[in-house]
């Protein structure tokens, strides 16, 4: 990764995390979606729940393409906002408790790792560990 940082990108099911990619900090957490999601089974995934940052219609339509009910809120300057379910909205801290407990590793929330291959490894372990414990 060329740039300034990395970013984790997670999706989690009901109990553990379905898929993780990284990328360099530059890139928009948006661009990841429809690849991350391709790889799942889709007929398997009901709702789709994330922030206002997955708020495009690129990914909305495919959400929709893929009869996958999108749970994510609009941004401010949408000119048709679209309905969200806020109650189910509600379980994306499930994600914001995750990521919390996997900057617990100073590894991870350093990022010491030169190689993507190694800290994408660090990143397995440490979800790994989170299973288990």
């Amino acid at each position: 990764m060329a740039g300034k940082g990395s970013k984790i990108h997670i999706i989690i099911g009901k109990n553990d995390a379905l898929c993780v990619d990284i990328t360099g900090a530059q890139v928009h957490d948006s661009k990841k979606v429809e690849e991350m999601i391709n790889f799942l089974n889709l007929d398997e995934i009901k709702r789709f729940v994330a922030d206002k940052a997955y708020d495009t219609n690129k990914i909305r339509d495919f959400l929709k393409k893929n009869d996958i009910h999108a749970e994510i809120p609009n941004k401010r300057n949408r000119k048709a906002p679209f309905r969200f379910d806020k109650t189910v909205y509600k379980w994306r801290h499930r994600i914001e408790n995750l990521f919390q407990k996997l900057k617990e590793n100073r590894r991870l929330c350093m990022r010491f790792d030169k190689l993507d291959c190694t800290f994408m490894a660090f990143v397995a372990i440490a979800l790994i560990k989170l299973q288990v414990c």
